[in-house]
């Protein structure tokens, strides 16, 4: 038998309906994907049942995609390691986003068995002395986390609400394309979370231009979940007002207070934030092409500096 959670009565008809999974043939699947793990000389991963069935989950239960999907998972941590490596609640800037407030993720997903909703503000790069890379070293953290910590996130899907309000020229002056290149490959080449949606709120009109470029960084299949609103009754129209925090007007949770529980539960899973830096590739150790930083990210994913006007 699998050592992974009992999943909900809701949730375990979505894996089965929606994810492909067959609940009595959940132990035999894991042990093959562990099985390949371990015959990858260049491969050092977590082989531990409840990673293994997120990606699985993820995957749709394809054994091909869950393969990939961990190389490159461990893969772009090895070549990233200014975002991925020694990155745990140890960090100060991680413990300051956290008591931010500007990244969490509320309690209640967007209907029974839907994607988990999270909530962002990103004027906290303009008020804390962060920058973009930081930013993605606290969210790679949480997702982290979330990958065996939360089943809802892996069978139900994520969807974010960035409020882009008052963000300033000091956070314009930080957008940093090639990061943001990079740290969206990961999300979608080795993240087990599928991503239903992206919805950008408050735009002022001198970001739009920022904004569609990162819209564009991602595939076309993440470019259609992808919308920037001018106003906050369009985002309704794809999440009702009472899921949105009280801040904003919605019953789903004060910012404040789920900062707080937030940054406890990351306190409480900081052993295994720690343990992330014993994995990782080997590259001369590869059976077959290697992978290097152009054949992942592309050109504009490994430029060292990039000019916009």
């Amino acid at each position: 038998m699998a050592a992974i959670r009992p999943l909900s009565a809701e949730l375990q008809k979505i894996a089965i309906g929606e994810l492909n999974e067959v609940p009595q043939r959940v132990p035999q699947d894991i042990a093959a994907l562990r099985e390949w793990i371990e015959k990858q000389p260049h491969l050092r991963a977590r082989t531990d049942d409840q990673f293994l069935v997120s990606f699985l989950r993820g995957c749709k239960y394809s054994l091909e995609k869950a393969k990939s999907k961990i190389d490159y998972f461990y893969t772009i941590r090895t070549m990233l390691p200014d975002i991925f490596a020694n990155n745990t609640m140890s960090d100060a800037k991680n413990l300051m986003i956290v008591r931010s407030a500007g990244i969490v993720a509320l309690p209640n997903t967007l209907g029974v068995g839907g994607p988990v909703i999270g909530f962002s503000r990103y004027k906290i790069i303009d008020d804390l002395p962060i920058t973009v890379k930081d930013f993605c070293r606290y969210t790679a953290m949480v997702t982290d986390k979330t990958i065996v910590g939360t089943d809802a996130y892996v069978i139900g899907g994520y969807m974010e609400i960035v409020d882009v309000e008052k963000v300033g020229m000091n956070a314009m002056s930080k957008f940093d394309p090639i990061t943001s290149k990079q740290f969206s490959t990961y999300c979608i080449k080795g993240s087990a979370i599928r991503i239903k949606g992206v919805h950008v709120i408050n735009a002022p009109k001198e970001a739009y231009t920022a904004l569609n470029i990162i819209r564009n960084l991602f595939p076309a299949s993440i470019k259609e979940r992808y919308f920037i609103h001018r106003k906050m009754e369009d985002l309704y129209k794809y999440v009702p007002k009472e899921y949105l925090p009280i801040e904003y007007g919605g019953r789903n949770g004060s910012l404040p207070e789920l900062a707080k529980k937030h940054e406890q539960d990351l306190l409480d899973f900081n052993y295994y934030f720690k343990e992330n830096d014993k994995y990782g590739v080997d590259e001369h150790l590869r059976q077959g092409q290697k992978m290097d930083m152009n054949s992942i990210f592309g050109l504009e994913g490994t430029f060292r500096k990039l000019d916009i006007d």
